[in-house]
């Protein structure tokens, strides 16, 4: 009975060290990385201040409430197929509107799944913001680090 014993405590040791201590590395979540460029010369920019909410999500909460900032993620619901944000800068706001597809996606064991995004349509209002493009060739958002969308500032914006 011992050797069975001593066989089964290998066994479980091994089954449990494959699947805790490699983690999981990817990143977790699928979200569009939005960048602030300049219209016309498609340089980055940093915008201050800018604040940015959620239009329609619980509490239509506040995203980023910042001094300066050049780029940052976009949440998306894998529930609905559009979601909207509200981008102040200062006394004058703009409101962006992502219309998309959830895909679902099995990682691994140990990430589990996740939901990537295709991206169908962007839209922006322009008062300060002069456009908004999709910036990945395959409008896929998936958890790479890289921008998915060009926020495109007037000139003297």
């Amino acid at each position: 009975m011992r050797p069975i014993w001593g066989i089964l405590a290998i066994l479980l040791a091994a089954v449990t060290s494959a699947c805790g201590d490699g983690g999981c590395y990817d990143n977790g979540s699928a979200l569009p990385l939005a960048q602030f460029r300049i219209s016309g010369t498609n340089t980055k920019t940093s915008v201050s201040p800018v604040t940015i909410m959620g239009i329609g999500a619980p509490n239509d909460s506040v995203l980023i409430d910042t001094t300066s900032k050049s780029e940052f993620y976009l949440p998306l619901r894998a529930t609905v197929n559009e979601t909207r944000y509200r981008i102040s800068f200062g006394d004058i706001a703009d409101t962006i509107t992502l219309r998309y597809t959830p895909i679902p996606r099995f990682v691994n064991a140990e990430c589990g799944a996740m939901y990537f995004f295709r991206l169908q349509h962007v839209g922006t209002t322009t008062n300060v913001l002069d456009s908004i493009a999709i910036a990945v060739s395959d409008s896929m958002v998936t958890n790479a680090v890289r921008p998915s969308l060009y926020l495109y500032l007037t000139k003297n914006g």
